[in-house]
């Protein structure tokens, strides 16, 4: 009885049915003979016991893309609407220039004309200070020194 189960217990459960259908009923040989014939059996030695998965991943994402095209834009951007702001800013300041320009002439040509005539009363006072200080020398002339005439021999 303990042979019976013993080989029970090797046998495939399919084998216990007995069902009309099974492919070795319909050759007309047991199950065990069938599985004899049609069952290879195979032992694997595996060289190492570690194993490795390898997986792919793209190496740019479509939210890097996004992500940096994004950023691209944004600076692109910010940098011309500080353009633009600059180049409005220039644009007034060379209006403002253009439009006082006459103005500036006009203040120009007054202040010439101050520094002409201060120029000239300048020019007239210091004759005046001359006349004045060629009359206070008094006996001797301009040109001469502060000393008597020289004296002259009586041949």
């Amino acid at each position: 009885m303990e042979d019976h189960r013993r080989i029970n217990a090797l046998l495939p459960a399919e084998c216990n049915s007995n069902a009309p259908n099974d492919p070795w009923n319909l050759i007309g040989i047991s199950c065990i003979e069938w599985y004899k014939k049609n069952t290879l059996l195979v032992e694997i030695y595996y060289e190492r016991m570690n194993y490795q998965v390898l997986t792919e991943s793209p190496a740019y994402s479509l939210v890097n893309l996004i992500s940096d095209v994004g950023g691209q834009v944004g600076l692109f951007l910010g940098m011309s609407i500080i353009s633009l702001i600059e180049f409005a800013t220039l644009f007034l300041l060379l209006f403002c220039y253009c439009a006082t320009h006459k103005s500036r002439k006009r203040d120009i040509e007054e202040i010439e004309r101050e520094t002409k005539n201060a120029k000239e009363d300048a020019d007239r006072i210091a004759e005046r200070n001359r006349k004045a200080a060629n009359k206070r020398k008094g006996i001797y002339g301009g040109d001469d020194d502060a000393l008597p005439p020289p004296v002259m021999s009586s041949n």
